[in-house]
């Protein structure tokens, strides 16, 4: 059974590809009734994010997401000692599949970064 939000296309929201929503349609009403209860309203983001504080965190955020909200994603960034928060102007909450070239560069150049910082606290411990 599909999802009725996906059973006609006047319910297609603007920003959302083809592609993403044909694949939607594939899913039933438990897959989402799953991912909306168990994944999103039963997880703690502040008690994962205290376990990995010390960690190099990056955020990507579109300023124009109202699905998750901008403030949000910030009030969660500062349980991070060590954060990278780039947003995208333009982005809503599907930017990353309309600015894919983006969204990966800035996630080579934090794994990059990464790396380097890792390297130089290594040697500076020998």
């Amino acid at each position: 059974m599909i999802h009725p939000i996906f059973m006609s296309r006047a319910f297609k929201p603007d920003n959302l590809t083809d592609e993403v929503y044909e694949d939607a349609k594939k899913h039933h009403w438990m897959s989402y009734y799953y991912s909306l209860t168990e994944v999103i309203l039963k997880t703690d983001l502040f008690a994962i994010a205290r376990k990995i504080k010390d960690k190099g965190i990056l955020f990507i955020h579109g300023e124009k997401d109202t699905t998750a909200p901008l403030e949000n994603a910030l009030k969660l960034s500062r349980e991070f000692k060590n954060v990278h928060f780039i947003t995208s102007s333009e982005g809503d909450h599907q930017f990353f599949l309309k600015e894919a070239e983006f969204v990966w560069k800035v996630i080579q150049d934090f794994t990059i970064s990464e790396i380097r910082l890792q390297k130089k606290i290594s040697n500076e411990h020998e």
